[in-house]
C-alpha cells in the first residue's frame, strides 16, 4: 500500500485489473516519484504473445482500469518490459522495479548468500 494525494492505493488492486485484459501476460505495479513531491503508481507490462507494446496497446490497457477504478487510482504511467524480475520463488522484485530508470534493464539481483564449506 502507498499513498497518493491523501488516497490509499493498492498495488494488488490494480494489477488485477491489468491483469484480467488478454493483451497483458504479466504485470506489476509500483509507486513513483509523482508531481509535487507525491506518489503515483507506475505499471510495469508484460504484453502476451501476439500484442505489440507500444501506445495504442497502452490505451487499450488503461481504458478498463479508468472504468473501473477511481480516478485518484488510474495508472500514471505504464511501461512494457519483456520480463519482469522475480526471486526463486517467483514473487516480483518490487525494490528491483522501482529503482529501475526508463529503457535500462533491470539491476542485477543480489547473489544468494552461499554455504561455506569447512575444510
Amino acid at each position: 500500500m502507498f499513498k497518493s494525494f491523501g488516497h490509499r492505493i493498492s498495488p494488488r488492486e490494480l494489477e488485477e485489473v491489468l491483469l484480467r485484459h488478454p493483451a497483458v501476460d504479466d504485470a506489476a505495479v509500483v509507486p513513483v516519484p509523482g508531481p509535487v513531491g507525491l506518489w503515483a503508481p507506475k505499471a510495469y507490462v508484460v504484453p502476451a504473445d501476439g500484442h505489440l507494446p507500444g501506445p495504442e496497446t497502452a490505451r487499450t490497457l488503461l481504458a478498463p482500469a479508468c472504468a473501473e477504478l477511481p480516478s485518484e487510482e488510474w495508472i500514471k504511467v505504464l511501461e512494457f518490459v519483456p520480463v519482469l524480475p522475480r526471486t526463486a520463488s517467483g514473487k516480483v522484485r518490487r525494490a528491483q522495479l522501482r529503482d529501475r530508470r526508463a529503457g535500462e534493464g533491470f539491476p542485477p539481483a543480489p547473489e544468494e548468500p552461499r554455504p561455506t564449506s569447512l575444510p
